[in-house]
């Protein structure tokens, strides 16, 4: 690996790690995201609890319209398949920076599930849509994702989690 850094980009892997530490390191400092989770977090809560998925929604399929942003979370998706480093800034930056700290504000019950629930939603269509290019939702309206997530995650912010409420038999 050192021999093919150095081969393809003609910096020695001991001058990275001397700036760097590690490949983890290096990966994290490289990698900016696309947005400022704690102001993001303020804009979707601003209104309150009511239309709080629609905002959601709205924000996510934002993301994607910006070819850079998409890039770039499309990038931190792939890499996150097989990097330790990547899948730990996506849990980082958004479900413990945003959507768990929703979830608590709007003061809904096991925010740590729900909040999973919401990206795992993010990281499928993302995926179906940017990744593989699955039509017709490749080619889908912006209106049309943003009102189909709205109530997948007002459901999962807000609606009953059956298997929780249920008493162990």
């Amino acid at each position: 690996m050192s021999h093919l850094l150095k081969k393809q980009t003609g910096v020695d892997q001991a001058l990275v790690a001397h700036y760097f530490g590690s490949k983890q390191q290096l990966f994290s400092a490289v990698v900016e995201p696309p947005f400022d989770p704690a102001v993001v977090l303020d804009r979707l809560h601003a209104a309150g609890q009511p239309g709080v998925g629609h905002r959601l929604a709205e924000f996510v399929v934002s993301i994607w319209e910006s070819p850079d942003n998409r890039l770039m979370v499309t990038g931190l998706i792939r890499a996150a398949a097989t990097e330790d480093q990547a899948a730990v800034l996506i849990r980082d930056l958004v479900t413990r920076r945003l959507l768990v700290p929703l979830a608590i504000r709007i003061g809904s019950d096991h925010p740590e599930l729900r909040a999973s629930l919401i990206a795992s939603r993010v990281v499928e269509l993302t995926t179906a849509r940017h990744i593989i290019g699955l039509n017709p939702l490749l080619s889908a309206p912006n209106k049309l994702l943003v009102s189909s997530l709205a109530s997948v995650f007002d459901y999962y912010l807000n609606g009953k989690l059956e298997e929780l409420s249920r008493p162990n038999s």
